[in-house]
């Protein structure tokens, strides 16, 4: 094995102290530097050798010491919008970010919606972000850009070793990469030396190793083939990322389970039913979204698409009949919202506007693509979808159960203990924040979940099951 490294440009030998958030734990190890792949600096990689000795320096305060947060601005937030603007305003120049256009104009809706251009970024150059007020907007917009710039390498201490090798004698015990669904080409082997990065084990409240292969994007040895940004977020405060992460991460494992069903199964496999909201029941910001959208000549659908682990998750389905086609004419398209979190209501608000924000962003015209993935269904996509078990009866949307608090901790709680009671065991934050930035950003992975909806070539037992 190789030994954990700081990130110095001039790559010298370096002894550092790393530490544990376990009070009674601490682990110091001498390294020579290992870095992810840089723009500027190639770097070599570390040598096969590990020293463990005592603690040498105090341990930093841990990113995952989570304090009681009361809520601002919508419930969502731990400060005003307008702070976290002159927060990402003062670091945009350095990302860089070069242009945020507010493209909210673009679509008779009004949906406050703003871009922000990455041009140096290794894969998705341009981001997009919503909000309730064009602040909130365009703060999300250049949120969104922070995040996936900084999660293209990491400065944390790294361990080069094999699977193996961390199960026999490791500073930390590593996860086991096959429970996070990876693609049947992947390089992993378990005697094969990977890279390895420390996070923190939320639900057992340990420091574990991760393949860094599973936190940066793009990957870069081999161990997932494609872009890959679930989990990926970023916050005024890291329990405000992990707590976005997390519901990003259930909302797509909800979606991929209909989505693998519906293709490759019958309408009696579905997992569960896909339950229509009765939309006059919305709640009062997002039955004003509703209306607006009646108005305008559009259809809209809302699913309550809430799996297994039990925390609110929508699906909405927002119908052009008339959307422009080349040549002039026109024809129907179809844009889709995912929306989760322990409140019913933010979690709809969130899944109606992104529909909105889709259908924005094909005006716009201007999106990257990638991860274009070729797959052999069994059944074409539109007659699967028409496979989908959708109750017959609508719901009045205060059916739905939750969980409202003013506290962010609390919905972490509440979160951990929805992934506990459906069987998970692993949920793994990992710090990502760019050091001269001072904005939080982190990576989740939770083992078990499905990451099938964001990436065909990645199935796990999670879908198979409702095949067997």
């Amino acid at each position: 094995m190789t030994r954990f490294g700081s990130r110095l440009p001039s790559c010298r030998p370096v002894r550092l102290a790393i530490w544990s958030t376990d009070a009674d734990v601490g682990v110091s190890l001498a390294a020579r530097s290992r870095t992810i792949p840089s723009d500027d600096v190639e770097m070599p990689r570390p040598k096969d050798a590990m020293s463990l000795g005592a603690p040498e320096h105090a341990p930093a305060a841990s990113p995952w010491a989570f304090a009681p947060t009361l809520k601002v601005d919508a419930g969502e937030r731990s400060v005003v919008v307008s702070e976290t603007y002159a927060r990402v305003k003062s670091i945009a120049r350095r990302v860089p970010i070069s242009r945020v256009a507010d493209l909210t104009p673009l679509d008779d809706l009004r949906l406050p919606v703003y871009s922000a251009v990455t041009p140096l970024a290794r894969d998705l150059k341009i981001h997009n972000g919503k909000g309730a007020t064009r602040e909130a907007a365009r703060v999300s917009a250049m949120m969104e850009a922070v995040e996936r710039v900084a999660a293209e390498r990491s400065f944390a201490p790294c361990l080069l070793a094999s699977y193996r090798e961390l199960e026999r004698g490791g500073p930390l015990p590593p996860i086991d990469p096959r429970a996070l669904d990876l693609p049947a080409d992947t390089a992993y082997r378990p005697d094969s030396k990977f890279t390895w990065v420390q996070g923190r084990e939320l639900l057992a409240g340990r420091d574990v190793l991760i393949p860094l292969d599973l936190v940066i994007t793009p990957p870069s040895e081999g161990m997932l083939r494609d872009i890959d940004t679930n989990g990926l977020a970023s916050g005024n405060i890291h329990l405000e990322a992990v707590v976005h992460a997390i519901c990003e991460i259930v909302e797509r494992d909800a979606l991929s389970q209909i989505l693998f069903t519906a293709t490759f199964g019958d309408s009696e496999d579905q997992p569960y039913a896909q339950v229509p909201i009765e939309l006059g029941t919305l709640p009062a910001q997002a039955l004003e979204w509703a209306e607006r959208i009646a108005r305008a000549g559009l259809e809209l659908e809302v699913l309550d698409i809430t799996s297994d682990v039990g925390v609110p998750t929508f699906y909405t389905l927002l119908l052009d009949r008339h959307y422009p086609a080349p040549g002039g004419e026109s024809r129907p398209r179809l844009f889709f919202g995912l929306g989760t979190h322990p409140d019913p209501d933010v979690a709809v608000l969130r899944a109606l506007s992104e529909a909105i924000q889709a259908r924005l962003i094909i005006i716009q015209a201007a999106r990257d693509s990638y991860n274009r993935i070729r797959t052999a269904p069994r059944r074409a996509a539109p007659a699967a979808m028409r496979n989908r078990r959708v109750s017959r009866r609508r719901r009045g949307f205060l059916q739905v159960p939750g969980f409202k608090s003013l506290d962010l901790r609390a919905d972490l709680e509440f979160l951990l203990a929805c992934l506990a009671k459906a069987g998970v065991r692993q949920c793994v934050a990992v710090d990502l924040t760019h050091p001269s930035w001072s904005i939080p950003v982190v990576r989740v992975r939770i083992a078990g979940l499905s990451p099938y909806c964001v990436n065909k070539r990645r199935l796990g037992p999670r879908c198979f099951r409702h095949l067997l």
